[in-house]
């Protein structure tokens, strides 16, 4: 099997006009505990590094129905509502409203979609194994 297939998002927060930096410790920690919760689980979140003021999250993506969880909360703004939420628990930020750069996403969702596509070689050989004719199933992996 291939190597698992990862993908980003970028995390920005602002309150009034004013860039939240959501790389300080505390701020990062609300962002990795929310994103495990709703998003990923633990052994699913590659990295989470410094994007411009924002985070960027790097994760594995295992499968069509992650892939489809991702889209549904990341889409639906969800997720940004959860985060929000949770940052404006913080006494100095009361105001806080956070924004995932959806652009992205959906470039990733479309690339991840066209990635699993093609069968993989277990499912190659199964497909294989029963395209014969004298066979004759109808299968669907």
């Amino acid at each position: 099997v291939g190597d698992p297939l990862h993908g980003a998002i970028e995390l920005s927060a602002k309150a009034g006009a004013i860039d939240i930096d959501l790389s300080q410790d505390d701020l990062r920690r609300v962002v990795e505990q929310q994103t495990r919760k709703h998003l990923c689980k633990y052994d699913d979140i590659a990295a989470i590094y410094r994007a411009g003021v924002g985070l960027a999250i790097k994760f594995y993506i295992h499968g069509i129905e992650h892939l489809q969880r991702l889209r549904d909360i990341l889409l639906a703004g969800t997720f940004e509502q959860l985060l929000t939420k949770e940052l404006r628990q913080k006494p100095a930020l009361p105001d806080v409203q956070v924004k995932v750069d959806l652009a992205s996403f959906v470039y990733l969702y479309e690339q991840c979609l066209l990635e699993l596509e093609d069968l993989t070689s277990s499912q190659r050989a199964v497909a294989d194994k029963y395209a014969d004719p004298e066979v004759g199933l109808n299968l669907h992996l």
